[in-house]
């Protein structure tokens, strides 16, 4: 990536809170993506509800119509050398250092799958700040903490696209519903009228195969239902200047990849060191954090 369209992304950024770069895996590398997220998930739907190993947890749901199926799978580069590698790949450095440094860690990961035809594959709108607990570990989340999907099918609105509400990133902490888990809420407008945003103004986040957004942890953003008869597969990233984060993995020191190795480090289950024995989960996800 040349430094016009690194300035170019930067300027979006601060402009809008969100960037799309186009093409950033082929469609060799990605086909081999396809093939990595096809088993996963066949692990994945080994279990039957929310299992955890350690960073690892693999959610899956029963739909009416769908049967089980796998809604996401946090921290799949554990367990996957591929994804491991992609998450660190030199091509997310060139668009992180701009807004980030090159020193950086790295909060979240997530393959996420929308079923066709399932209805329950929405997310509601919301704010990722919402999940950066305990509030005490992150600092300056408006600028130092973005999230980056890799779209790994065609992302459209028939297939559930991310649909992000432009400048929401300058907004602060919104009052969006927090009652219930984003995954249970819906995916209805009155989210964003009840507050006073426009849904007129959402922009939805179409993508192909290798293509990349990204977005700042205040921007508003949710996803309708997969009501197509494709897919809607994604690998999604959260960073964090390393300055600005007490906990996480990290990702990139001094602009060097730093692949996963060693004991898991502390990100966002409390309990890794007092309970790292593989388990179903009921209820909450992440109890302090009120997701499942």
């Amino acid at each position: 990536m040349g430094n016009s369209q690194a300035l170019q992304i930067k300027q979006q950024m601060s402009d809008s809170g969100y960037a799309i770069i186009r093409g950033v895996f082929d469609d060799a590398e990605m086909q081999i993506v396809r093939e990595e997220f096809d088993r996963i998930r066949a692990i994945a739907l080994q279990y039957k509800g929310i299992w955890r190993d350690q960073n690892v947890v693999y959610v899956v749901h029963e739909h009416p119509e769908g049967g089980f199926h796998v809604r996401f799978v946090h921290w799949v580069p554990y367990i996957s050398p591929l994804l491991d590698e992609i998450r660190v790949d030199h091509r997310y450095l060139d668009i992180l250092r701009p807004l980030l440094g090159s020193d950086i860690r790295q909060i979240q990961s997530q393959t996420t799958w929308k079923t066709p035809g399932c209805s329950n594959t929405y997310y509601s709108f919301h704010q990722d700040a919402r999940f950066r607990k305990p509030a005490s570990a992150y600092r300056n989340i408006g600028t130092s903490n973005l999230n980056m999907l890799l779209a790994v099918d065609p992302h459209t609105l028939e297939n559930g696209c991310l649909q992000v509400y432009p400048g929401s990133h300058t907004m602060g902490t919104l009052d969006l519903p927090q009652h219930d888990s984003i995954l249970k809420m819906g995916y209805q407008h009155s989210m964003l009228t009840d507050i006073g945003l426009d849904p007129q103004k959402l922009v939805p986040m179409e993508l192909q195969p290798g293509d990349i957004a990204i977005w700042y942890a205040y921007v508003v953003h949710g996803s309708g239902p997969n009501i197509s008869g494709v897919d809607r597969r994604a690998f999604i990233n959260s960073y964090s200047k390393a300055e600005d984060t007490d906990r996480g993995e990290w990702a990139f020191k001094d602009g060097e990849p730093c692949r996963l190795e060693g004991p898991p480090a502390l990100i966002n289950y409390n309990d890794l060191y007092t309970n790292d024995q593989p388990h179903y989960i009921e209820g909450a996800l992440y109890p302090e954090r009120d997701e499942s």
